[in-house]
């Protein structure tokens, strides 16, 4: 209400220049003859009708604001029925020109949600026909152990493995939902089964690796959460110094299991701790190392959010990281799901 008495003040200004007038014109013409009283009656008379019109004119010209205010302050869902009818030719103009705003938006976004996709498609795609020379490539590996030379070949293929690995995750985050499955998986199985897989980073730095603590069971898909622990174990590996020790500890908070991985490694300074889960951030230690992506850390996340997994980091800048994966506590949904 205020606001809108402070855009009609000229309305006001007028009325009390006109309400003067009238008032100085009746007492200096001596030919009006009106007694005080009666004035002041014609004044109140006078008072009451602009404010009656000044609030018919608020409630008739605010319809549509308030309208808007409400709906901002709800979901914005099927906003055109909530929108009041025009009352003037100003608010149809207006009505009209947002629609057609939203409308042209609408067409923008979905014309980038299909690029997207199309572009998801094709990364998806190549990474697949990717896999097929790699898994070739692998089996000659194994075939030719004896070799001195397959040993180096092998890190690259690694490498490479776990790069096509990221960019098919990163193509497949945004339907991750389509492609989830809920099993009881073991802590030691999960954490066992990505070590082996990584046994070739490990022995390449020559880093001894020590699992803690209890196992436990608990609801997750496999895929996803090992996803998750490659992209922490890649990263203590990377940042380790050789001959150093990484160790995993099982455990549980309560109810609610986890699996901490602790390196010795180079750490996060404390001002790049706050950004470490932002796509493309590498931070001060990350510019150092030449194969830092910046999204090792924000992957994992985004996918323990969807897989209602919590992740933590923990690091001081030359004394190790602790990255903890806590997994949530199976509910009513999660049985029905299996």
């Amino acid at each position: 209400m205020i606001a809108y008495v402070q855009s009609r003040w000229s309305w006001i200004a007028f009325f009390i220049i006109q309400l003067t007038l009238i008032n100085v014109v009746i007492y200096v013409d001596s030919g009006i003859q009106l007694q005080k009283s009666a004035l002041f009656y014609l004044d109140g008379i006078i008072l009451l009708l602009f404010i009656a019109f000044f609030v018919w004119r608020y409630t008739r010209e605010t319809k549509l604001i308030r309208s808007i205010e409400t709906i901002i302050d709800t979901e914005m869902t099927d906003w055109h029925d909530q929108l009041p009818l025009p009352s003037t030719k100003e608010e149809e103009v207006l009505i009209e020109f947002i629609e057609r705003a939203e409308g042209e938006q609408r067409v923008k976004f979905m014309n980038y949600e299909k690029q997207h996709l199309l572009k998801a498609d094709y990364i998806a795609s190549w990474a697949h026909e990717v896999k097929a020379p790699l898994t070739s490539m692998k089996l000659t590996i194994d075939a030719n152990r004896s070799v001195e030379a397959m040993r180096f070949i092998e890190q690259d293929w690694l490498r490479i493995h776990l790069l096509v690995d990221e960019q098919l995750s990163v193509a497949r985050l945004g339907s991750l939902e389509a492609d989830y499955v809920l099993a009881e998986q073991s802590m030691r199985q999960l954490v066992g089964r990505e070590l082996k897989d990584l046994a070739t980073l490990f022995f390449q730095k020559n880093i001894g690796v020590e699992i803690e603590g209890d196992d436990a069971s608990v609801l997750v898909d496999e895929k996803w959460a090992r996803f998750i622990l490659r992209q922490l174990l890649t990263n203590a590996v990377k940042y380790s110094e050789s001959d150093s020790i990484i160790t995993i500890r099982l455990g549980a908070h309560g109810t609610i299991p986890f699996i901490r991985i602790e390196d010795e490694g180079r750490g996060i300074a404390e001002k790049d701790l706050p950004r470490i889960f932002e796509k493309g951030f590498t931070g001060m230690t990350g510019r150092k190392h030449n194969e830092a992506t910046g999204l090792g850390l924000y992957l994992a996340n985004e996918v323990s959010k969807k897989i209602g997994c919590t992740l933590r980091i923990e690091s001081s800048e030359g004394e190790g990281t602790h990255a903890t994966l806590a997994f949530s506590k199976p509910n009513a949904f999660d049985q029905l799901a299996k």
